[in-house]
């Protein structure tokens, strides 16, 4: 083609249709986390036939529900019955503040801001229990509705309410390839479970939502060459391995941002223990230390929590150490409840942790709690002396720390750990028009195609909690715009 010449404005495609379909619906809807289950619910009530399926063996190993359990909302009953006077105004000022240059585009964001807090009192509706607001930055007051403890109740209340409207969900089903007609029409999706292929007509629709490519590090590599990020463990949905874009690529659908495959910034407990967030600032803020196997700390922690530096330290892991005095210290954002101490990771509590077996170590002394965590007793104690001095002299002559809390000095001494750094999400994204139906490369619907949740916000989502809100926002506009389609398979 000459350099000047336009481009072509369809692509040819030949029709992909298996020799039969083992079962048919409305609508097949691919990834069971927020946005698939807000869709199969809003579709089955909008009159279709539907049915969706799940790669992974739970409704609760999604994104969503290994997320922390914060949906941001402006103008909730919440809100307003907490005196809260919000609005989508504010809300949009709030996020758009941030200057990212990348950004959904206004014609999304405003949609997601548009839907005020329906989303959160939708979901409330359907039982998943929000118990405080708290205010995050960038949020100029608490919008942040909080779950208690985790997100699973998400997974687990809203697969109620399909199983209640008798929508069925197959688990351990992976979807492999999207079927098509001539006109590059989507006619239905082949799937695997248990070792058979199963074959499923979609007569009106398909709707990805089987999230981003934070488990393949096959993709990631594909479009970073940091290696960290690369060889990063998710901390995140492990089935989270791309499957959905490379079916939409195969058709032809156009992306953004897949160079943004996350960044390994924090410290994640490993995944036995309690999941989806990094250790919370506000831990630190509250005089909590991060030291290596050998014991040593390595870094000013008041600035940066873990990240890649804990790849050069011994065995690449870290640990957090403190005492009874600093997890009975109330440091948490305004609107989270007090008397329980700092938040030791976003949304959570030591007693939220102490739920998970093995993820809290406590000792009498600081060489019993090194033995138990694995880490040099000699190291640990030599650090934690070291540091009560810098405490009273409010000096960190090695890293440069400016806030220290009280000190180390109080037993039980507590560790969390191992720990390293992951990612938790990719920011690499379909593109969709207003009514959530995936573009091609030439900027056309592919018919019979939509996309929700992180595979279809063509951008970046900024702020706290405004992930699961476009996760429910657009999973429930991707079920209704679905169910009105005309059939045509």
């Amino acid at each position: 083609m000459p350099d000047n010449a336009c481009p072509p404005t369809s692509i040819k495609v030949e029709s992909c249709l298996p020799e039969k379909w083992d079962e048919e619906y409305d609508v097949v809807v691919i990834g069971a986390g927020l946005a698939g289950l807000s869709a199969a619910i809003e579709a089955k009530d909008a009159g279709a036939d539907v049915i969706l399926l799940e790669k992974m063996s739970s409704v609760t190993s999604s994104h969503s529900t290994r997320n922390v359990g914060n949906v941001a909302g402006a103008g909730s009953k919440m809100q307003a019955a907490a005196g809260i006077q919000d609005s989508p105004e504010l809300w949009r000022e709030d996020l758009l503040a941030q200057g990212e240059p990348r950004l959904m585009p206004l014609r999304l964001l405003d949609i997601l801001i548009n839907s005020g807090a329906s989303h959160v009192d939708w979901l409330q509706d359907m039982g998943v229990p929000f118990s405080y607001l708290c205010k995050r930055s960038p949020d100029s007051l608490p919008r942040g509705h909080i779950i208690e403890g985790d997100a699973r109740p998400i997974g687990i209340a809203l697969s109620q309410r399909l199983q209640e409207r008798g929508v069925k969900i197959l688990l351990e089903t992976r979807a492999l390839e999207l079927y098509r007609l001539a006109d590059n029409h989507v006619a239905g999706v082949k799937a695997e479970s248990k070792e058979k292929t199963i074959n499923f007509k979609a007569k009106k629709a398909v709707i990805l939502s089987a999230g981003d490519y934070s488990a393949s590090k096959e993709l990631k590599a594909r479009f970073t060459s940091a290696q960290e990020n690369i060889i990063a463990e998710t901390a995140g949905n492990p089935g989270n391995t791309g499957d959905g874009f490379r079916m939409a690529w195969a058709l032809g659908a156009d992306s953004t941002c897949l160079d943004d495959v996350g960044d390994t910034r924090e410290l994640f407990m490993f995944p036995d223990q309690p999941r989806g967030t990094g250790i919370s600032e506000y831990l630190i803020d509250a005089g909590a230390i991060i030291v290596n196997k050998d014991g040593k700390r390595f870094q000013n922690e008041s600035a940066t929590v873990g990240g890649k530096i804990v790849y050069k330290q011994p065995g690449q892991v870290a640990f957090v150490i403190f005492d009874t005095r600093i997890a009975t210290t109330d440091v948490v954002p305004e609107g989270a409840p007090t008397g329980r101490g700092p938040w030791i990771c976003t949304c959570r509590y030591l007693d939220d942790w102490r739920k998970f077996p093995g993820a809290v170590k406590e000792a009498n002394t600081i060489e019993e709690l090194a033995e138990k965590l694995g880490v040099n007793p000699s190291g640990l104690a030599e650090t934690v002396k070291k540091y009560n001095r810098c405490a009273d002299a409010r000096k960190d002559a090695d890293f440069g720390r400016t806030y220290f809390g009280p000190g180390i000095r109080k037993p039980p001494f507590i560790g969390l750990g191992p720990g390293r750094p992951m990612v938790f999400t990719c920011n690499g994204t379909l593109m969709v028009n207003e009514k959530h139906r995936v573009l091609d490369v030439f900027g056309r619907v592919i018919p019979g195609l939509y996309a929700a949740g992180d595979m279809g916000k063509s951008g970046k989502i900024v702020g706290h909690g405004t992930r699961l809100a476009w996760a429910c926002v657009s999973g429930r506009r991707s079920g209704k715009f679905a169910a009105a389609e005309t059939t045509r398979v």
